[in-house]
C-alpha cells in the first residue's frame, strides 16, 4: 500500500508478521535513534512499547529514501557537524527530530564504535 506522496518520493507502509498467529500487521515506529557517521549510520527503532521494531544499518545514499518510507516519528541523534543538515532533511519529510548535546547521548552508547578514543 502506497501512501501519498512528499517532495516526489513515495511514502510505503511498513509491514511485518506477528509471530502469534502469522498476520500481517503494521508495525507503528514512535523513536527512531539514529548514530550518525561519514559513511554508514546506524538505525534503531521502538514501537509505543518500547520494544525494538527496527535495527539497520544505512548508506548516506539511502537515508532520505528510508526515511520518506516511514510515517512521521520523533527521531533523536547527537548534535555534531552534520547533525543539523540531516535535521533540516528529516523535517522536511515530516519528522520530528531532537538533537541532544553529546554528554546525554553517552547513557545511550552500548558498543564501543571504530572512531572512538580507547
Amino acid at each position: 500500500m502506497v501512501a501519498p506522496s512528499l517532495n516526489g518520493i513515495k511514502r510505503a507502509k511498513v509491514k511485518g508478521v506477528n509471530p502469534c498467529n502469522r498476520e500481517e500487521t503494521t508495525m507503528k515506529i514512535t523513536t527512531i535513534g539514529i548514530d550518525l557517521a561519514k559513511a554508514v549510520f546506524a538505525i534503531h527503532g521502538v514501537n509505543a512499547h518500547g520494544k525494538t521494531a527496527l535495527k539497520k544499518q544505512l548508506k548516506r545514499a539511502q537515508m532520505l529514501t528510508f526515511f520518506a518510507n516511514l510515517e512521521p516519528c520523533l527521531i533523536g541523534m547527537e548534535a555534531c557537524g552534520s547533525a543539523h543538515y540531516w535535521a533540516r532533511q528529516l523535517t522536511a519529510l515530516g519528522h520530528t527530530v531532537k538533537l541532544m548535546a553529546p554528554q546525554f547521548v553517552k547513557p545511550y552508547v552500548y558498543v564501543a564504535s571504530k572512531d572512538m578514543w580507547r
